[in-house]
């Protein structure tokens, strides 16, 4: 008695959902031969006794859990569709017939499974300018998903501190076609000299987003697959973070940092009149040597002013403490480097240059750094830890040039005190920031709970807006900074015991981190 099957191979979806007619009489290995002549594309090359045939009854046209999962290659068909293997050796009516084992119609009746077949895929990875990886990855259908591969990725390259394989994107390059470009004629070349072609090979990227995307790079009919990808990290740079981003991220409550909470900070370092002149004269050595300090003044000379202080408190330490410039760092919100990390023992005090004409902005992206280098730390430490103990990181921001400054007065004119003129001045601008992470509070991204608090005092800003500078200018500012600056590493120099912090605060906090910046 004839009856009619539909069937399904593993990993396909309900559109290719095809019908088998057999007689009930004949022995499945009969309908494994049905179903190769049915699917021989598919099964080129595959002997009809590899198949193998399950039992099931999933309705086809109701949506249901069982429904999506047969369309996954991973799927345990057994226990999560509730099939019944077949033996080639029975008799298909003792699986279907026409009683109490009819096929109900509309419903999948047979998932076939094809054997485990393994690709050879020869991928090259390319990650930055330089760096360029090969490897080999042999695969099965199974294995075949975007997770696996950017953990293979991640085994071959170093990335910023925090990049976990889920922070990859991947695309694959695509050669394109061939172009010629013509090449005009050198001066130098004779007038008869006719220009030249030259061959361009161009090529684009295609960004690999899901598992669909990846298998269907990979299971073509070639035996072997050339996957060549460029790889980065997810994360936005932590320059893109202004204060109302990062207000937003961490659900801050305020709009002006001014109205942030307060910290007060209370201890300074001694620092030697002999140091104190050092600085003074190299920081005039450089102003001398540099063009004129200006609003556009570039990145690279502010630089200059803020490292003639930093690497003068350090070497005050005799060797305990060390600079390291373009650290790397990278959390679940942002990645890049900071311009330089301070070490003390296993403590690490980040230093990074902020933008030059707003401060706010630069508290946003110190707030987004102090985050990832703490969300970084929990995660090296226990569970219990992790929920037992704060994060802390101080930062200190520096604008690099310009500074606002407000105006009461304005030509010997009297200006309405309520709408004040604002102008910038040229100029070295500080502000320390304290950054707390919750150890036992998480938000809706389970990163944790943040706290932005405004330091004080505030250290004083250095002027460097005169053409001709003295020490007489700069020579307060600079000692009020190198002092409190000095104060911070002595506090956190006193809190290491054998190269490690020493828990000696009340509420137990670990892993304090404090950031220059």
């Amino acid at each position: 008695m004839s009856i009619t099957l539909l069937c399904l191979v593993k990993g396909n979806t309900t559109a290719n959902v095809f019908a088998i007619d057999i007689d009930s009489g004949k022995l499945v290995s009969h309908l494994k031969k049905v179903i190769k002549a049915e699917k021989q594309n598919d099964f080129a090359g595959l002997d009809a006794d590899k198949l193998r045939l399950w039992k099931v009854s999933i309705p086809a046209k109701q949506p249901s859990a069982q429904l999506t999962a047969v369309s996954k290659i991973s799927v345990n068909i057994k226990d999560e569709l509730g099939g019944v293997e077949l033996s080639p050796v029975d008799d298909i009516s003792e699986h279907f017939d026409n009683g109490s084992n009819k096929p109900i119609k509309k419903n999948l009746h047979i998932i076939v499974e094809p054997p485990i077949e393994r690709k050879e895929v020869h991928c090259s990875a390319k990650y930055g300018r330089f760096s360029k990886k090969s490897f080999q990855w042999t695969v099965t259908r199974e294995m075949v998903t975007l997770y696996s591969l950017k953990k293979r990725v991640y085994e071959y390259f170093t990335f910023p501190d925090g990049t976990e394989p889920e922070h990859l994107v991947i695309s694959r390059v695509i050669s394109g076609m061939s172009r010629r470009i013509s090449k005009p004629k050198s001066n130098l070349s004779s007038p008869n000299q006719e220009k030249s072609d030259e061959a361009v090979i161009e090529s684009k990227t295609i960004h690999i987003s899901t598992d669909e995307d990846l298998a269907s790079t990979i299971w073509t009919s070639a035996p072997q697959v050339d996957l060549e990808m460029v790889v980065d990290t997810s994360q936005q740079p932590f320059s893109w973070y202004t204060y109302s981003r990062m207000k937003v991220l961490f659900g801050l409550q305020v709009d002006d940092y001014n109205y942030l909470p307060t910290e007060c900070l209370v201890r300074n370092g001694d620092i030697s009149d002999e140091l104190l002149e050092s600085v003074i004269s190299e920081i005039l050595r450089n102003h001398t040597a540099s063009p004129p300090i200006t609003g556009d003044t570039n990145e690279a000379t502010r630089r200059v002013f803020i490292s003639s202080i930093i690497y003068a408190v350090v070497s005050t330490f005799g060797g305990e403490v060390k600079i390291i410039p373009e650290y790397e760092v990278s959390g679940s919100y942002g990645k890049g480097p900071f311009d330089w990390v301070i070490k003390i023992g296993d403590i690490i005090i980040c230093v990074t240059e902020a933008k030059r004409n707003d401060i706010s902005h630069g508290i946003g992206q110190s707030s987004a750094q102090a985050h990832a280098f703490m969300q970084r730390n929990r995660n090296k430490r226990t569970y219990t830890d992790a929920d037992l103990y704060d994060e802390e990181m101080f930062c200190i921001i520096s604008t690099g040039m310009l500074m606002k400054q407000n105006l009461k007065r304005f030509k010997m004119k009297c200006v309405n005190i309520l709408t004040p003129l604002i102008f910038l001045t040229p100029g070295v601008e500080w502000i320390m920031t304290k950054v707390i992470l919750r150890g036992n509070e998480y938000d809706e991204n389970n990163s944790g709970i943040v706290e932005v608090r405004v330091c004080s005092p505030k250290p004083d800003p250095i002027l460097l807006m005169k053409s001709s500078l003295t020490k007489e200018d700069i020579r307060e500012p600079v000692r009020n900074l190198l002092v409190q600056i000095k104060g911070l590493l002595e506090e956190q120099r006193d809190s290491v015991v054998n190269g490690k912090r020493h828990k000696t605060w009340k509420s137990n906090k670990s892993n304090t981190v404090k950031q220059l910046i």
